[in-house]
């Protein structure tokens, strides 16, 4: 199962029925799961304006306090990163949703050694607006001692299996997936 699916039936936990969307590149995996969930309605509109126009009947209150509950989840996970300073993080998959992540956290991942990724091609790389380096992650020997932060989070399943093998003294996951 792809962390999308987590996701889309989580959302639906949550009571959300119905999902607005503008598909695109990044968020490919996450709409065909929400499209796919048979307990969600997925609306794809031309444009964000047609999106907004079309969720109107279902309650601006209702969206801002969603989005509200979500924040307040991301603020509550950048304050138990931060209770990991002065210890060594890692993130762990350089994915394209991880700067939007790292946005709504309000954190550039500064106390991040580095983000992990099994590509080696991407060793040395960087995002434009976060400060840890990409590494491969086959060149890493101190996982055990580490503390991981899942930064692929639509990648979750593998990159579990492998830090389970690699046994870090923590995992830190972003969202309340399980």
């Amino acid at each position: 199962m792809k962390l999308s699916d987590y996701v889309a039936d989580f959302l639906a936990k949550q009571g959300i029925r119905h999902v607005f969307a503008v598909s695109g590149g990044a968020s490919v995996h996450l709409i065909d799961s929400i499209a796919n969930h048979p307990k969600i309605d997925f609306v794809c509109p031309q444009h964000e304006q047609a999106g907004a126009m079309a969720a109107a009947p279902f309650g601006l209150s209702e969206i801002r306090e969603r989005y509200r509950v979500f924040r307040q989840q991301l603020s509550t996970f950048n304050e138990v990163l931060q209770s990991f300073a002065g210890t060594t993080i890692y993130g762990y998959g350089a994915a394209q949703m991880l700067p939007v992540l790292a946005y709504h956290m309000g954190n550039d991942l500064a106390s991040l050694m580095a983000i992990l990724d099994d590509d080696p091609s991407r060793d040395g790389w960087y995002y434009r607006n976060l400060i840890p380096p990409i590494r491969y992650s086959g060149t890493i020997t101190d996982l055990q001692m580490a503390t991981v932060l899942v930064t692929a989070v639509d990648n979750i399943q593998p990159i579990l299996s492998k830090l389970l093998a690699h046994r870090p003294r923590h995992i830190l996951i972003p969202f309340n997936l399980f």
